[in-house]
């Protein structure tokens, strides 16, 4: 397919050839090739707007560095490819390139700002948990704690894309909720539904994510939620989290 589009003189045709020769060279371990595809498609794209294709091979190559454990270069490319999404509102775009920050951030020791950055990959791209997200949770569950980790998945599913962002780049914080986390027994003061819909909240999953798994409405998800708000005497989903998970 690429001598095709060398032939033609189809400078986007090569660029996607390479974008795909590249993946497929780092699926396979060749980061070398990888690297050299990426960087042939960056160079076709420059001089069209494409601001996507661009931010997949800077992506790549970022991704490719974290393979290479080069975390200087890796944080270089990713910065690109982050703030060329947002500038461009590539929702998506934003949330597969904050599931690479949370992996460059635990790999340079921060697995505070790993965990709130690959909620917040979940939660925006709109998918579940998977193995590379367990990836980036295991070392901080290991340092920081299981109720650490469950408050901060919580936070981080909480932000918005901009705020996210400005975790990713600028290393800001989610604000602390109004109220601290108080510990509440376990108690009769939830229902049973309740209960079952705590245990989701605590996952990090937001309402609809919630409505779909127990085939429920959200009005009906947000009312239950605003009970238990009520009735456990807190502000936030992010105290519900702490005290589902400190009484595990």
């Amino acid at each position: 397919m690429l001598s095709v589009h060398e032939e033609l003189d189809n400078h986007y045709g090569q660029s996607l050839a390479h974008i795909g020769l590249a993946q497929v060279a780092r699926r396979s371990g060749d980061l070398a090739a990888a690297r050299r595809h990426y960087d042939a498609g960056l160079r076709l794209l420059r001089h069209i707007d494409a601001r996507q294709h661009i931010v997949s091979c800077l992506a790549g190559l970022g991704r490719v560095a974290l393979d290479e454990g080069d975390l200087t270069e890796a944080r270089a490319r990713l910065t690109e490819a982050l703030t060329l999404s947002r500038d461009a509102g590539l929702r998506a775009g934003i949330a597969r390139r904050l599931e690479a920050w949370a992996v460059l951030v635990a790999a340079e020791g921060d697995h505070r700002r790993a965990v709130l950055l690959a909620a917040a990959a979940v939660t925006l791209g709109g998918r579940q948990p998977d193995a590379r997200t367990e990836d980036v949770l295991r070392p901080a569950r290991d340092r920081l704690g299981e109720a650490v980790v469950g408050v901060l998945w919580a936070e981080g599913a909480a932000m918005t894309a901009e705020q996210a962002v400005a975790c990713a780049l600028d290393g800001e914080l989610p604000e602390p909720p109004a109220r601290p986390v108080v510990p509440v027994s376990r108690d009769s003061r939830l229902t049973a539904r309740e209960r079952e819909i705590a245990e989701l909240v605590a996952r990090g999953l937001s309402n609809r994510a919630i409505a779909e798994e127990l085939v429920i409405s959200p009005a009906t998800v947000a009312r239950h939620v605003a009970n238990m708000l009520a009735k456990l005497g807190f502000s936030t989903r992010t105290q519900i989290a702490a005290w589902v998970i400190g009484g595990r």
